[in-house]
């Protein structure tokens, strides 16, 4: 299955990813690597979709979020003084 993947999306973008979903958590999406030495990568809830269209709707939700966060940071440090 395909499924596009947002848990890093302010970092690395929206990564697409082959898997399945757990058959513990229909929440969950696993990535198997193939070799031995590296571990599957579990992906919950809003980290993972199932559609490249609600992967940018999420990634555009997450970068609003980053924006006003950083306003609200600027504006506390702004008024920070020293005297």
């Amino acid at each position: 299955m395909k499924a596009w993947i947002t848990k890093y999306a302010l970092t690395n973008g929206i990564q697409e990813a082959e898997g399945e979903v757990s058959s513990v958590s229909q929440r969950m999406f696993v990535v198997s690597r193939a070799r031995a030495v590296t571990f599957d990568q579990c992906f919950h809830g809003e980290d993972w979709h199932t559609t490249r269209e609600a992967a940018i709707a999420r990634a555009e939700k997450m970068r609003l979020a980053r924006i006003a966060s950083l306003k609200k940071n600027l504006i506390a440090m702004e008024k920070l003084s020293f005297s």
